[in-house]
């Protein structure tokens, strides 16, 4: 396709929507999102736009990552509906046609202060799964933040659906717009991202989900990503580590080794480990709950297998001593006057 063709096609697709592109539905970076209404159908739909210059991108980076992203199907994952390619000398445009999903990036929900123990749990788990799903698709993330991550309601329950889908080769930093959530490997030359690196981001994601707040802070005007790769690189587990429940203190301070051996294997291991773990807490619960049964029981073990009594039992009357020698005197007269007989 020519730079004719190209200006053609993105003509004739945007003729198809309704779309008022001054307005955005996130902030303008390396993509940019807008509400899009299908004017033949009346659909609402997200359109993703990413723009990339071409020399930036050689090797086709994203052209296979989107190609094979469109066909990744999985409950957690938000699903391409269109892929769009248009280019020309200099740029390469992307459009991507997804659901619109009302709710927003899970950034912009608070789920430290607005939800409660079980909804983190129950997120931070399904986001894992999706991980685990693309790792077992040779893909790792290599930039899973709360505002890639959208959040869904649906029967009482908030499930996440990713919007990147990780590719198979390295990310570079400059496709990358914060820092907050990069393993250390990120900025090492002679090591590759893999299946760790994403390890790494849901110790970050379970941190911020609890706390509110990144391990190693957030990109701001004083702490630029510069700033963070070096509180990355150079800084200790936070205080606050202490602040998180017994569980996700032990699965954070794993996920967020330096050293990305001494961190889990793989996303299945922290998931058999998670639920090895809260089976416990569990069976740690209810034996709390019959905790005065049990004891009871500890204290007289003859009463575990006696059956319980359907009845109250009547309570015994004293002898009437009186009653005792009438009845023995009237058996004697009786048996005398057998004998007579």
């Amino acid at each position: 396709m020519d730079e004719k063709d190209a200006e053609k096609a993105e003509f004739e697709f945007w003729q198809q929507y309704q779309c008022d592109r001054s307005h955005t539905l996130d902030g303008k970076g390396v993509s940019t999102v807008y509400e899009a209404r299908h004017i033949a159908t009346g659909e609402l739909w997200a359109i993703k736009m990413v723009e990339i210059y071409q020399k930036f991108d050689n090797n086709g980076l994203f052209d296979k990552t989107w190609q094979q992203a469109k066909n990744l199907q999985h409950i957690y994952l938000l699903p391409i509906k269109q892929l769009h390619i248009w280019k020309d000398a200099d740029w390469k445009r992307y459009a991507l046609v997804l659901p619109l999903i009302e709710a927003g990036s899970v950034d912009k929900d608070n789920p430290a202060e607005n939800w409660n123990e079980s909804q983190r749990y129950e997120f931070w788990e399904a986001t894992a799964q999706a991980i685990a799903f693309l790792h077992s698709q040779n893909l790792v993330h290599q930039q899973l933040a709360p505002s890639h991550i959208l959040c869904k309601r649906a029967a009482g329950f908030i499930f996440p659906l990713l919007i990147q889908y990780g590719c198979a080769e390295v990310l570079p930093l400059a496709f990358i717009k914060n820092y907050e959530t990069l393993a250390p490997e990120q900025f090492d030359n002679q090591q590759s991202p893999d299946v760790r690196t994403d390890i790494w981001a849901l110790g970050v994601l379970a941190y911020w989900l609890w706390l509110g707040r990144f391990p190693f802070g957030q990109k701001s005007t004083l702490l630029n990503n510069n700033k963070l790769k070096n509180n990355i690189l150079q800084d200790e587990l936070p205080d606050l580590l202490n602040q998180l429940p017994p569980l996700m203190q032990k699965i954070v301070s794993r996920c967020l080794q330096k050293d990305k051996n001494q961190r889990w294997a793989s996303v299945s291991e922290l998931l058999a480990f998670y639920k090895q773990e809260e089976a416990q807490n569990v069976a740690y619960q209810a034996n709390a709950v019959l905790g005065n049964q049990s004891t009871a029981l500890a204290t007289n073990p003859t009463n575990q297998n006696k059956p319980t009594r359907s009845f109250r039992r009547r309570p015994s009357r004293p002898i009437n001593w009186v009653w005792v020698l009438i009845l023995i005197l009237a058996a004697a007269a009786f048996g005398y006057y057998l004998n007579k007989v």
